[in-house]
């Protein structure tokens, strides 16, 4: 999470969270962006993709996926063929912030920090969802590039997506 420059109160410094501070003056709007970032999430990890599917994956309405997907679309974020649904490359170059949006709502960065600590093992990945539910959730997990990771958003996917 980004952090803005210290403001001077009194003597001390404070550091303000940018997200923190949003969801304190705007709820609604950062329950919107998480949204977002989180269909934008899910597209990418099943791409190409439907709105039906999309739908029953996120377990929400078909009309929101509609409203939501169109407006990304229009945005320029998502590409549209036969298919279904996939990331435009500048949906791909704010995907990782999406996603590390979409763990701080969830409070996932913090727990796999405290689990990391904990146990014996160089990281901990938590993986949202429900894996007895969606096949796709230990995939995601996967998928998801990291700092050593090789993948290229550039790379095809099948479908035509990239």
């Amino acid at each position: 999470m980004r952090i803005v420059p210290p403001f001077r109160k009194g003597e001390t410094f404070v550091k303000v969270d940018l997200w923190t501070l949003a969801r304190k003056l705007a709820p609604d709007l950062m329950e919107e962006i998480a949204r977002r970032a989180m269909i934008l999430e899910k597209i990418a990890d099943l791409q190409p993709v439907g709105r039906r599917q999309l739908a029953q994956r996120l377990n929400l309405p078909e009309r929101e996926i509609r409203t939501v997907t169109a407006l990304l679309r229009d945005l320029g974020y998502l590409e549209l063929d036969g298919a279904g649904m996939c990331l435009s490359q500048k949906a791909e170059e704010v995907l990782e912030s999406a996603r590390e949006l979409s763990r701080t709502v969830n409070a996932l960065t913090e727990t796999e920090r405290r689990l990391t600590a904990l146990l014996p093992v160089d990281q901990v990945l938590i993986a949202p969802g429900n894996r007895d539910e969606d096949d796709q959730v230990l995939f995601a997990a996967h998928s998801r590039p990291t700092a050593k990771s090789s993948w290229s958003s550039s790379s095809r996917l099948p479908g035509g997506c990239r």
